[in-house]
């Protein structure tokens, strides 16, 4: 029985981390456009210079990352960006929804 459970888990596991996408830099430029936070990373090739990473900062998580961001920029630490994207995983024509966002210390 558990062996049939890990059968069929482990493949949708693979399919699905195989959607999300990362980066990682310091923030270059953070840009807030009423509950969306737009943000870059400095020598980011996944983005052109007027495409963002966002999300939604109306949310519990949300606003948790842009405190994340915002202390990130101050400290110049370098955040991790992960999206999930269906079609080109680092198209530079294409803003990215964030999926998460953390930082090692």
């Amino acid at each position: 029985m558990k062996q049939n459970i890990v059968n069929t888990l482990f493949p949708l596991l693979l399919i699905f981390s195989s959607c999300l996408h990362a980066n990682v830099g310091e923030v270059k430029r953070i840009y807030p456009n009423d509950e969306r936070i737009n943000f870059q990373l400095k020598g980011d090739d996944c983005n052109s210079p007027y495409v963002y990473y966002y999300f939604d900062a109306s949310t519990v998580d949300g606003a948790s990352w842009y405190s994340l961001l915002l202390s990130a920029a101050v400290s110049k630490q370098q955040v991790a960006v992960r999206f999930a994207d269906d079609n080109e995983p680092c198209d530079p024509a294409s803003h990215k929804l964030i999926s998460y966002i953390y930082v090692d210390y």
